[in-house]
């Protein structure tokens, strides 16, 4: 099959990554991605407390498992995701 040629020639604008267009630069792109928790952050703990207080027992962050959950719960065979916001 022969490809049809494009109607419009305008050319396409691409955007430049610059601070002032609201791209990072990779050293403020680093700072801020530092600063995000990947474990024990604020919505895990309250969880985590919240079922220990219910008497749930569960492990935190096991290393064995596929996709890395924050909590398995072996009684119940539940892995659970916790995803914070940034």
């Amino acid at each position: 099959m022969e490809s049809k040629p494009y109607r419009n020639k305008e050319i396409m604008k691409v955007p430049r990554f610059e601070e002032s267009a609201r791209f990072y630069t990779t050293p403020t792109r680093s700072k801020n991605m530092a600063k995000i928790a990947g474990k024990n952050s604020f919505p895990e703990l309250k969880l985590r407390k919240a079922l220990w207080a219910k008497n749930i027992r569960f492990r935190i962050h096991p290393k064995d498992f596929p996709g890395k959950p924050d909590l398995i719960i072996n009684k119940y065979r539940l892995a659970i995701f916790v995803d914070g916001d940034f």
